[in-house]
This record gives C-alpha cells, sequence and structure tokens, in this order.
C-alpha cells in the first residue's frame, strides 16, 4: 500500500499503560502525527487503548499520511500496584508545604485533592492550613500508571508555639525542681 512520501516517525514500542489510557497518550515523533489500529482505521485520540497493535503516521498537507511506524500497546491493571504506606493522620507545624509531609520512605508519590480524578499536586506549592485530606497514590513506571485505591491521609496544621516569657537571668537553689 503506497503511503505518499512522508517518512515513518519514531516511537518506542512496546508503549505500557494503565487501563483507560487513550490514543492520546500514544507518543511519536513527528509532525501531524496520526494513530490508526491494526485494521487500518484512523483513531481518535479519546477513544481507550487495548492490548495490541497500533500505527502511527505523519499527516502530510491535505488528507494523505505518510509511511506508519509499528506500535505495540501493553496495558497494566493498576490494581495490582501496592498502595503507599503512610499513617491515617498526621500532624504537622506551621508553616508547611505538602513537600514537608514525612512520607516514611515512600517515593515517586502523587498527591490529590480528591480520592478519585483531579489533578496531581505540586507539593513544593501547596500551603498546609488547617485540617485538610489529601489522596495519595504511587507514580509506576514512565507515570502512566498510579496505584489504586488512592491513600487518605488527614493532616492536620498546628500554629508554632513560641518560647515562653522569662526572667533572664534566673537563679535557683541547690536541689530545686522545676515545675510546669
Amino acid at each position: 500500500m503506497d503511503y505518499g512520501n512522508t517518512i515513518a516517525p519514531k516511537a518506542d514500542s512496546p508503549q505500557h499503560f494503565c487501563e483507560g489510557a487513550v490514543v492520546a497518550n500514544l507518543q511519536a515523533e513527528g509532525i501531524g502525527i496520526v494513530w490508526y489500529d491494526a485494521d487500518g482505521n484512523l483513531l481518535d485520540g479519546t477513544e481507550e487503548l487495548e492490548n495490541g497493535v497500533y500505527y502511527a503516521a505523519q499527516k502530510t498537507e491535505g488528507e494523505c499520511a505518510g509511511e506508519r511506524t509499528m506500535v505495540t500497546v501493553v496495558l497494566t491493571n493498576a490494581a495490582v500496584y501496592e498502595v503507599p504506606n503512610l499513617p491515617d493522620e498526621i500532624e504537622m507545624c506551621l508553616p508547611a508545604t505538602l513537600a514537608d509531609v514525612p512520607t516514611n520512605g515512600n517515593t515517586n508519590l502523587v498527591w490529590f485533592y480528591n480520592p478519585t480524578g483531579g489533578s496531581e499536586l505540586d507539593p513544593l506549592t501547596i500551603d498546609l492550613t488547617g485540617d485538610i485530606v489529601f489522596y495519595v497514590s504511587y507514580k509506576y513506571g514512565d507515570g502512566a500508571c498510579f496505584s489504586i485505591p488512592r491513600v487518605a491521609v488527614h493532616i492536620i496544621t498546628v500554629s508554632n508555639i513560641g518560647a515562653p516569657d522569662m526572667e533572664d537571668p534566673q537563679h535557683f537553689c541547690p536541689g530545686a525542681m522545676v515545675s510546669t
């Protein structure tokens, strides 16, 4: 089959995704990339991926697409990944950001405001104030998969308590006890 004179795009294969990934998640280098299924049908970016073979092409002027590059898609069920091991409740002194929350050695954590859906939070920009529940998940591999379910972490913030006012110097007799 003649696909025109446009060279095939570059793409890694296989590409790994979590279930629920869509055609727009596929990666290829080139201009005007379009995707086809194994039967040659042009795909919309919102169509859900399945395990199998897909083809990328660079679209030229008009309706012609060039040579195609085969990409194998491998889907993973995110529920098989372990969830982060964090306490249900963490007390933090202010000022603090989400990046200051102790993670007990967990790495590749992703924080959310919601138990499902929503955007990843940037821990460096989220100032902690009051009592709030965040949801945390592991990010696996190339970042396409997250552990399910997200773990709820209730963060309670307290203001730093300043040092008490004291007379300086203080004098005590030998054997004196400090009282509260």
